[in-house]
């Protein structure tokens, strides 16, 4: 077996998984990108909730409207 050869059947293999390895960490990237969104989403939705429902309990006491 001659040097190159060798080279390649070890370079070769390496090369693909780092390359693959790339690929993955790209990925992970983006979908850490939209989650960070999503939550930010999810954490606006919540504070209108949140003012919705003190909004409701502030009628209720207007109101004299108990819970159930």
């Amino acid at each position: 077996m001659t040097d190159i050869q060798l080279y390649m059947a070890v370079g070769l293999p390496t090369l693909t998984a780092l390359i693959g390895v790339l690929v993955n960490v790209g990925y992970f990237v983006a979908i850490s990108g939209r989650m960070t969104r999503i939550e930010d989403r999810l954490d606006n939705v919540m504070g209108a909730l949140s003012a919705l429902d003190k909004r409701v309990i502030l009628i209720e006491v207007k109101l004299g409207i108990t819970p159930e």
